[in-house]
């Protein structure tokens, strides 16, 4: 644990050093910005400006170089964003997938616009299936798909592997019906998959920043520290703007604020940790107090219990002499 400690609080303090640093210069850049907004001459203007632009790359560098043992707390890794969620109802489906004879099935597609696919397996003889949304047929068996969810023709009785596809646009409605065999009859089906294909789609919400874990008990709890992207772009100052001078120093009051709260989030890590090594020490010289008492009681058990053992064996001497004496004592007394 000491040696967890030991390293996860260097790189906790490599951070919280860096991003202090970080919030000075930033108290630098907004002084520079206030001084280019009050110079009159181009020349000096642009003289300032320069002095911004090294200043914002410095704390770039300052932000990306703030690493310890390969780790660095203030550029967050890259984590591919999951994929967007398939409908929760199309699952479910998928879940219940056999049947036979006529059934229609009513699913929620969801917020996003993407193509519906519907996989299947149609046994012998023949199915006919067919996909409504709302009033309108948008696709069925054995009829080329519609582009832009327009209506189609009534399904064709077929069989084997099928794939029916349409534009599904939310705005005309989030529910689908699956028919099988509206009609009646047909035979046996499987519903292999049925998915929004959604390369094209909008991404899902960013995955939450990730957390460096220090361990600080065997049993496995551990300190969690964020990272925090305290890069140029992550305090968005990559482009600063000059051309709009209010929203330029708005950007930087807001690099500001946000510099300023990772500062103090790293810091109450520092803390932590720094809380968790007292606890560490504190516990491990309790235990060497302990093992030393333990250890000294025993040994004055032991020599106390030798100590009585001596006693014993002179007494038993001595008894056996006073016993042998008696006889001799007894025959003196006859020749007197």
């Amino acid at each position: 644990m000491r040696a967890s400690l030991g390293l996860g609080g260097a790189v906790v303090t490599t951070a919280a050093d860096a991003a202090r640093a970080i919030s000075d210069t930033l108290a630098t850049v907004k002084a520079k910005y206030l001084q280019w907004l009050g110079l009159p001459g181009e020349g000096d203007r642009a003289s300032v400006r320069r002095e911004i632009e090294g200043l914002v790359a410095r704390i770039d560098a300052m932000a990306r170089s703030a690493s310890f043992n390969g780790v660095n707390l203030l550029v967050i890794p890259d984590v591919p964003a999951p994929p967007p969620a398939q409908p929760p109802d199309f699952a479910s489906l998928i879940g219940s997938s056999a049947g036979s004879g006529s059934q229609t099935f009513t699913v929620d597609a969801g917020p996003v616009a993407a193509p519906v696919v519907l996989d299947l397996d149609l046994l012998p003889p023949n199915d006919v299936v067919e996909i409504w949304q709302g009033p309108v047929r948008v696709a069925a068996t054995g009829r080329p798909p519609a582009s832009g969810g327009a209506p189609v023709d009534p399904g064709l009785p077929v069989n084997g592997l099928q794939t029916l596809v349409f534009d599904y646009d939310p705005g005309n409605g989030t529910t689908l019906e699956l028919r099988f065999n509206p009609d009646g009859g047909g035979s046996g089906w499987v519903i292999l998959d049925l998915r929004l294909d959604l390369p094209g789609a909008p991404p899902g919400p960013p995955p939450e920043p990730p957390r460096f874990e220090i361990m600080r008990h065997p049993s496995g709890a551990s300190i969690g520290v964020a990272y925090r992207d305290m890069t140029a772009a992550g305090l968005g100052l990559d482009a600063l703007g000059f051309d709009d001078p209010a929203a330029g120093l708005a950007q930087i009051d807001v690099a500001v604020r946000r510099a300023a709260d990772d500062a103090g989030h790293f810091g109450e890590g520092v803390r932590k940790v720094e809380a968790a090594k007292a606890a560490e020490r504190a516990f491990a010289d309790g235990l060497r107090e302990g093992l030393g008492a333990l250890v000294d009681a025993d040994l004055g058990a032991e020599a106390a219990r030798l100590a009585s053992l001596q006693v014993r064996a002179e007494l038993s001497i001595q008894s056996l002499g006073i016993a042998n004496a008696m006889p001799s004592a007894l025959l003196a007394l006859f020749r007197r």
